[in-house]
């Protein structure tokens, strides 16, 4: 996908995610950017079953690999969790 399309898309990530960072234990609504469940370098897709709305620092921590984020196929949710798994506070 390319220039409109992907804008498209991007607002229907966000909007799904009420602007808001899908992470339960963060909901931050500013720095929103997209996170691919499989990454594009895995063969995941661009589409809206592949993506969530994640903050900059939480999006930084998948990368970095201190959250882990994977789709619930049954349940049709994005699950989150810490690789440390110590218990969270909404917010940072």
């Amino acid at each position: 996908l390319t220039g409109e399309a992907l804008e498209i898309l991007r607002a229907a990530v966000f909007a799904r995610a009420e602007w808001r960072c899908e992470n339960p234990w963060c909901r931050r609504a500013k720095g929103l950017e997209q996170h691919h469940l499989v990454k594009r370098s895995a063969g995941g897709p661009d589409t809206l079953a592949n993506l969530v709305a994640l903050c900059g620092p939480c999006h930084a921590a998948t990368e970095d690999g201190r959250l882990t984020v994977r789709a619930s196929v049954l349940q049709g949710v994005a699950r989150f969790d810490w690789t440390d798994h110590r218990p969270r506070q909404t917010g940072w």
